[in-house]
């Protein structure tokens, strides 16, 4: 039985348990869905809800890189940093810190039920989705900067 860490945990697994609730008695047929690391355009890094991908993105636009993070699934957080400063070409410094509270320090994201299941199969790999959320967030910036301007006219 799982033991989630944070209330982050407990929520998603309190869903997946009334999911199955609607299974038991309605014989909806549900699948628990569980997304690790999902980044991508239209994502806020300044959300408190933002994952460590936005973060990193866009602190090499804004500095060199301070990652702060424990490790991932089939990439260690010192391959994604450096996987940001080669798509931000910018040069990664790296700074260890000590792990939040809730952190979740190791994961493994096992998609095979999800394969078997629905069909799944990942179609972007690392470096494309960090740089297509790269460009997105560029663009927005742009579109801000823009807005700015015509404001001040």
């Amino acid at each position: 039985m799982p033991q989630p860490i944070s209330p982050y945990g407990v929520s998603k697994l309190a869903a997946e348990q009334y999911c199955m609730g609607l299974n038991a008695v309605y014989g909806i047929e549900v699948a628990a869905l569980r997304y690790f690391n999902v980044f991508g355009p239209r994502q806020d890094p300044n959300s408190q809800y933002s994952g460590v991908i936005p973060k990193f993105l866009s602190q090499a636009l804004d500095r060199p890189l301070i990652c702060d993070v424990g490790c991932g699934s089939s990439h260690t957080v010192l391959a994604l940093a450096e996987a940001v400063g080669r798509v931000a070409e910018r040069a990664v410094q790296i700074e260890y810190v000590p792990a939040r509270p809730g952190d979740v320090l190791h994961s493994y994201a096992d998609i095979t039920v999800a394969r078997e299941a629905l069909g799944y199969d990942p179609t972007v790999g690392l470096e494309e989705g960090l740089e297509r959320t790269l460009d997105w967030m560029l663009a927005e910036r742009r579109a801000s900067s823009s807005a700015a301007l015509s404001e001040k006219r």
